[in-house]
């Protein structure tokens, strides 16, 4: 979606994307929208068995963290680059080169989808605990190379 300074709705595209990831959150920056995709993916037959939204999602490490970057001014410049996998929730602190070729931004990693499937299972229940493995990441994404890296 593409909101103007006015609130009017400018613009909707749609992207196709495979093994769909549980999506909360994205970063942007001022040419480009961030979306970390982990490897908890929405499995439709788990869905059509009666299965909650939350427990129709797989954990697949295989899939690695998808980070799949668009341009703000034009959509169909898709970049994919990976990451190894993970669970995100939120992320934060996106900026820019002045060339728009490396983004960097920050983001809370888990190791795997726990923090969902456990601990917010718990916390639902009110079972308060701090949430196990849960880290401050930064990200380094280069455009040019198409390399992703991460640091803990």
């Amino acid at each position: 979606y593409c909101v103007g300074a006015d609130g009017a709705l400018k613009r909707v595209e749609s992207i196709k994307v495979a093994n769909m990831a549980m999506v909360h959150d994205f970063a942007v920056t001022q040419r480009h929208v961030v979306f970390l995709l982990p490897p908890f993916v929405y499995d439709v037959d788990r869905s059509h068995a009666g299965m909650s939204f939350l427990d129709s999602h797989v954990w697949r490490p295989e899939l690695g963290m998808r980070v799949l970057v668009l341009d703000k001014d034009d959509v169909t410049r898709v970049r994919w680059l990976e990451l190894p996998a993970g669970f995100v929730f939120h992320l934060g602190n996106a900026w820019s080169s002045p060339d728009g070729q490396e983004i960097h931004f920050d983001y809370i990693r888990s190791d795997d989808a726990s923090v969902v499937t456990t601990s917010l299972r718990e916390l639902m229940r009110g079972q308060i605990r701090p949430s196990p493995g849960a880290r401050y990441t930064q990200v380094q994404l280069n455009l040019r190379t198409g390399r992703a890296e991460q640091f803990s």
